[in-house]
């Protein structure tokens, strides 16, 4: 896997990370996951499902 971040100039000094995940299968589309971030307010947790792209 691979992690990018950038700060886009619309989001105010936030940073935006994309986890590009390699060798998938048809299935790990068909589920959820949970995603799990955290910055000096504390942590969020989201459910997610993947995107291809």
């Amino acid at each position: 896997y691979t992690v990018e971040q950038s700060r886009p100039a619309s989001q105010g000094g936030a940073v935006l990370s994309t986890l590009t995940i390699n060798n998938v299968m048809e299935s790990d589309f068909q589920s959820t996951y949970n995603c799990t971030a955290w910055n000096a307010f504390g942590p969020g947790t989201m459910i997610i499902t993947l995107e291809e792209t």
